[in-house]
């Protein structure tokens, strides 16, 4: 039983780290409880059978060396120092140990410092102030708090006083004899272990103000048959009623929030429901069902066969590590009735789950930690998901080139290292790294366990590095897919963290509309479940509107206006607590709105002073075209400008967003036509496709050092941005480029890359540190060859390069995000159709999706004709590592003619580029290695100047 603690105490490592869903202590147990509280700094003594540890000027009995004595006296004094505290391991072992006499000054200890099974009596001196037995039980002097009960007592039915505020951690383990005990309502804290292996209670009614069961309290209570817990009880913590075979009688009151790990683990009151257990509206376990065949452990293993984690429909929380120990699981599906999500409610190494649907309303962080989830489907659009780059897995790993150890069933099963051979050494990808894990152990299962907890938090520590080296014989990652609806909670989600999203239409959406008129106004009934209020182009509307709560019993939940601007009087649009959209289409956002004013009862949004923001006033949702107002300060609250937000004011000329501000989605403010300045705060991370396009007036911007990506004609447009050679540019961004078949040299001091349209190859400098996702815009792309002498090729960033043949990585080191679509496989060779009907295709393709998205294709059509595109880089670099990752071409550039004869960018041959960059060093606009200045210096002459660029020109004609 003891081995079966020490267990638990090691798998809670793998869900504590600070979760905000839950204190720790519902997972965490002090490692103090059971073992020594480490090492201490001070001098030493010994007295007898006992060592002491003196620190600042107190004396601590850390160990009794006496396993055979009956008796022990503990001095009041070691060196002149009172002993005051015994260490919690003190008398391990101590078998036959019947009575502990305590020191007058001895003040701290705890059930665990005389835990010994055949103690019978406990001594205090009369001039001990701190410490007092009363019935046979220790007590503090003041009587607030119970310590120790001896295990050998005698005492059948314990009262505790009614002065009594808590009762000790381990205070009456092991005391087999005790059938009852009476809490009184004072006690407002029950430590852990406090009956642990109380084989003889049969019953326990917990205080009234008791907010936790803590880890194991009750656990091996075998004759425990009915538990009493308070309705204000918060948490239920690790193995708190585990191995208690007869309890039956037990209800969880609704005020609970979070059951820790195995805390109902081997008891009598969990019932099996398509292979998981619940205790009342509490999924609590799996059912342990297959016994392994060869555990690493000494003793048996069990590990459950479920596939299907359905858990059942009005469950309202799922314990912590709720789905462990299930090698064989694909699919998790948890309802909309579950209020709390334990973390770690898919757990363990080698666990990989094809698919999880979250239907419920929240969402915590850490709820998902394993190997790998292929999908994750969000389907409540408001969907609160906690704010950290661990609520999912950023990557899955394909199972058959998973590391050494394979499936969790694997785990149990075979022996994880090979007799008579060195500690295999696996990896395992951790975001963008890979961590050489060590498998060999003397406790295989304990020491996974740690691991998986120290990976676990490494994985989740550098979720915000996008990019990191790739390292030679890595296991190949593929995007975790995040589906929800456009504008909600997941595709806000995906964006600040880099997700790969796809949008899903709602079911309602599916079946109908059903079209009704009223009041001039449209109304779209969606499967009767839904209604969407359209004011439609061509209406007769001239005064302010009011919108339902309900049409023909339907609720209203959106509202569209397709009415173009100038077509009629200017009015206020009234909104009811029904309403959750405010539609951010094109078609929807120029109007003659003025006002918005929505019903303070709305628990979906809100509107200030005539402009719509989600209810916590964290999104702002909708301006007025013709707000009237000049200026417009957006609230501090706001951290995320919603699509078309701000699209075609018609009077705003300055907007101040507010530092806290991360993301401005889609068009948020373009076609603003006399927007002349924006202040951008310095945490914007985000600044999504045509945000700021069409707004002919606007010279007064710039991008804080805090963006991280930029989409595709972000600043269409802008007068602010400058045209050069091709490129457009916002202080150190390229924001967009020009149509043209010229090669495109990306100028030196550019320091980030918007998602852009390559026209032409395309040159990629050294100063490059920040790429979008998607870089390579995929509506008009030509670009057949790029040169990358960037540190950094990010998320995504030529996947959408469909005709580029070639890349060459021109540093070593080069920092390559390790995703399956940072480098495509394919491009395309021979077009299956004709090329004005590509460019047709390419014309239809209007939005381009502020998300990461998922390759469906390499080409534009099934039957293009596709080649392998060729990875050009130096031998042992990074670039080899991607391509040997995944299996793609890969050439090797010629060392020895690198930076020779002329070459000046690293490729091993002369051509054009090397004389553009040395035009741009003539210039004075860029600057030479030392490499670089020998290899120009053609004549030898030792200078670079115009006698040089006469024999490029001359080599380059021959």
């Amino acid at each position: 039983m003891k081995k079966m603690i020490s267990f638990l105490a090691a798998f809670s490592m793998i869900l504590t780290s600070a979760a905000a869903s839950a204190p720790a202590s519902v997972m965490a147990v002090s490692s103090s409880a059971a073992v020594s509280s480490g090492t201490k700094v001070g001098a030493y003594a010994q007295v007898d059978n006992m060592s002491f540890t003196i620190q600042n000027g107190k004396a601590e009995l850390t160990s009794f060396s006496g396993v055979n004595d009956e008796e022990v006296t503990i001095p009041d004094t070691v060196k002149d120092c009172p002993v005051t505290s015994i260490e919690s391991s003190a008398f391990l072992g101590c078998k036959k140990l019947r009575k502990i006499v305590l020191g007058k000054y001895m003040a701290e200890c705890e059930g665990f410092s005389m835990d010994c099974e055949n103690l019978e009596e406990i001594v205090v001196p009369e001039d001990n102030e701190s410490l007092v037995m009363e019935d046979g039980i220790l007590y503090t002097n003041d009587m607030k708090k119970v310590i120790a009960c001896p295990a050998k007592t005698e005492k059948e039915d314990i009262v505790i006083p009614d002065e009594v505020e808590s009762v000790g951690m381990a205070a009456f383990t092991h005391c087999a004899s005790i059938k009852s005990v009476t809490i009184p309502d004072s006690v407002k804290e029950i430590w852990s272990y406090a009956f642990m292996f109380c084989e003889g209670l049969k019953s326990a009614k917990l205080p009234k103000d008791l907010e936790y069961v803590r880890a194991n309290t009750f656990t091996g209570c075998s004759s425990l048959e009915k538990a009493e817990l308070p309705e204000g009880l918060k948490y239920i913590e690790l193995g708190a009623f585990s191995y208690c075979p007869v309890l039956k009688d037990i209800n969880i009151p609704s005020a609970v929030e979070a059951i820790g790990v195995e805390a109902f683990y081997q008891s009598g009151c969990t019932v099996s429901e398509d292979g998981i257990l619940y205790v009342g509206d509490w999924a609590v376990d799996v059912d342990l069902n297959v016994e392994a065949k060869n555990s690493p452990n000494k003793g048996k293993r069990f590990y459950s066969d479920i596939k299907d984690a359905n858990i059942r429909v009005g469950t309202v929380g799922t314990a912590w590590g709720l789905l462990r120990d299930t090698p064989d699981l694909r699919s998790v599906v948890v309802p909309d009735t579950v209020k709390y999500i334990g973390e770690g409610m898919v757990t363990g190494i080698g666990i990989y789950v094809e698919r999880v649907d979250f239907w419920c309303h929240t969402i915590p962080e850490r709820s998902l930690i394993c190997s790998g989830i292929k999908e994750v489907y969000i389907h409540d659009p408001d969907c609160v998901i906690e704010d950290s780059a661990s609520s999912f897995p950023a990557y899955w790993r394909n199972i058959e080139e998973e590391m050494t150890v394979g499936r969790l069933k694997d785990i149990f099963e075979e022996n994880v290292s090979s007799s008579g051979s060195a500690a295999s050494s696996v990896h395992k990808a951790i975001n963008t790294e890979l961590i050489e894990i060590d498998e060999d152990s003397e406790d295989p299962e304990k020491e996974l366990l740690e691991r998986l907890g120290q990976n676990a938090d490494e994985y989740y520590a550098k979720q915000k590095v996008y990019n990191a080296p790739i390292k030679q014989d890595g296991v190949a990652r593929y995007d975790t897919v995040i589906h929800g609806f456009r504008g909600s909670a997941a595709e806000d989600y995906a964006i600040k963290y880099r997700r790969c999203f796809s949008a899903f239409v709602p079911a309602s959406a599916a079946v109908g509309p059903e079209i009704f008129e009223g009041n001039g106004i449209q109304y779209r009934i969606y499967g009767g479940a839904a209604a969407e209020a359209v004011l439609t182009d061509g209406g007769k509307l001239k005064s302010d509107i009011t919108i339902p709560e309900e049409i023909k019993g339907v609720p209203v939940t959106g509202f569209r206006d397709y009415t173009d601007a100038d077509t009629f009087a200017k009015f206020t649009v009234h909104l009811p607590k029904t309403v959750k959209t405010v539609e951010d289409s094109y078609s929807a956002s120029e109007n003659n709105i003025m006002y918005f004013d929505v019903s303070e009862d709305n628990p979906y949004i809100c509107s200030v002073d005539g402009i719509v923001y989600s209810k916590d006033m964290k999104k702002l949702v909708k301006i007025p075209c013709f707000y009237n107002s000049g200026e417009i300060v957006i609230p501090d609250s706001v951290r995320i400008i919603d699509r078309y937000a701000g699209w075609a004011l018609k009077n705003v000329e300055k907007i101040v967003i507010p530092e806290g501000t991360e993301i401005i989605k889609d068009s948020a403010f373009a076609c603003s036509q006399k927007l002349a300045s924006v202040k951008l705060p310095e945490t914007l991370d985000t600044i999504g496709n045509g945000v700021f396009g069409m707004c002919s007036l606007l010279t007064d911007i710039s991008i804080p050092d805090s963006v991280e990506q930029i989409g595709n004609n972000a600043f269409d447009m802008v007068p602010a941005a400058e045209h050069e050679k091709g490129g457009i540019y916002i202080g150190k961004w390229l924001v967009q480029t020009e149509a043209s078949g010229e090669r495109l040299v990306i100028r030196e001091d550019t320091e980030g890359i918007a998602t852009v349209d390559l026209y032409s190859d395309t040159v990629f400098p050294k100063s490059v540190k920040k790429v979008g996702w998607e870089m390579a815009n995929g509506k008009y792309n030509k670009m057949e060859r790029a040169d990358v002498y960037s540190s950094v090729i990010d998320f995504d960033e030529f996947k959408n390069a469909k005709f580029m043949k070639d890349i060459y990585i021109y540093d070593r080191n080069c920092q390559i995000c390790s995703g399956e679509n940072t480098i495509p496989a394919k491009y395309v060779s021979v077009l299956s159709r004709d090329p004005a009907d590509v460019q047709a295709y390419r014309a239809s393709v209007t939005i381009t999706e502020l998300t990461r998205t998922v390759s469906e294709r390499y080409g534009y059509y099934d039957e293009d004709e596709l080649d392998d595109v060729v990875i050009h880089g130096y031998a042992g670099s990074t670039a080899e590592a991607y391509a040997k990752m995944y299996g793609r071409k890969f050439e090797v550039i010629d060392a020895d003619s690198a930076y020779k004869n002329g070459d000046i960018n690293g490729d091993a041959v002369l051509n054009v580029g090397d004389l553009v960059i040395l035009n741009r060093y003539l210039h004075g606009t860029y600057q030479f290695t030392e490499k670089q200045f020998k290899s120009a210096d053609l004549n030898g002459d030792g200078s670079v100047d115009v006698f040089d660029v006469i024999i490029y020109r001359r080599k380059l004609v021959e």
